[in-house]
Parts: structure tokens; sequence; C-alpha cells
């Protein structure tokens, strides 16, 4: 599994060993992304759980710079690789 830079939105790019991590957890330890809630709070949550220095940057810029389109687009960012 890739996660798809395309997709995001430039400001977050900076952010993207965090945030792709975080991402990725959504397919881990049975875990799968929620439709009924909140990109932005499924991704601010995966965030939490991380250990990572960059992870408050990257949270403030998931709680108030991204649109809720935008969080979607990151959290449905993890696509299957072909390399």
């Amino acid at each position: 599994m890739a996660v798809d830079l395309s997709r995001w939105p430039p400001r977050a790019r900076p952010f993207q060993a965090v945030i792709a991590t975080a991402v990725e957890s959504f397919s881990k330890e049975g875990r799968s992304y929620d439709y009924t809630k909140s990109a932005c709070e499924q991704l601010r949550q995966r965030l939490l759980e991380l250990r990572s220095p960059d992870t408050m940057e990257a949270l403030v810029l998931v709680t108030n710079e991204l649109t809720e389109s935008e969080c979607a687009d990151i959290c449905m960012s993890h696509r299957p690789s072909f390399s």
C-alpha cells in the first residue's frame, strides 16, 4: 500500500511523513475509515495516537487549515502500490 500525495492539498505535503503514518493506520489492526464520522476528526484522532515530533504541527494544520473535503482526500489517499 502507498499514500497517493497527488490527492493531498499542497500545504499538507510538508507533514507527509507523520500524516501518511496516520493514514496508513486506517488499515492496520483491523481498523477502517468510518464513513459516518468526520474525516477531520478521524485524522486528528489518528495523529494524536502517534508518537512523533511533528505530530503537533500536523495536528494544528488538520485542525485549523484543512477543510473536511481535504481531510477526506487525505484519508482516502491510501492505495495499493504496484511497484
